[in-house]
């Protein structure tokens, strides 16, 4: 019966799932403003929209129009919210965080 258990955990979600995009690069995440995500991750659900919407592309990588990407992410069940927005969580963290082969003298200075 261990097969049974494999085909569940591969079962895809059980809600209705757009086909959504992000495309979270360091420059895209710097290009972020700030009150935006503060506002997003205190569970601002129209900040949530509208960070998600600032890495949405098309299926050909382009990122999408600011006021369309809105909507396609208002289109978004809370399923897919929920998986979306833990995606973008884990990419900001990775991005933000200092790469090995960086030392703190390579970074931009705020004085600069």
């Amino acid at each position: 019966m261990d097969t049974k258990k494999e085909v569940e955990k591969e079962a895809p979600p059980k809600f209705a799932m757009l086909d959504i995009v992000l495309d979270v690069t360091s420059d895209r995440v710097d290009g972020l403003e700030l009150d935006l995500l503060i506002k997003a991750q205190e569970a601002d659900m129209r900040a949530m929209r509208d960070t998600l919407a600032h890495f949405l592309t098309d299926r050909d990588g382009n990122y999408v129009k600011k006021e369309v990407a809105q909507v396609v992410i208002g289109k978004m069940t809370i399923g897919q919210l929920k998986i979306e927005s833990a995606k973008l969580q884990g990419a900001l963290r990775e991005d933000a965080a200092p790469k090995a082969s960086e030392k703190a003298s390579d970074l931009p200075s705020a004085t600069t």
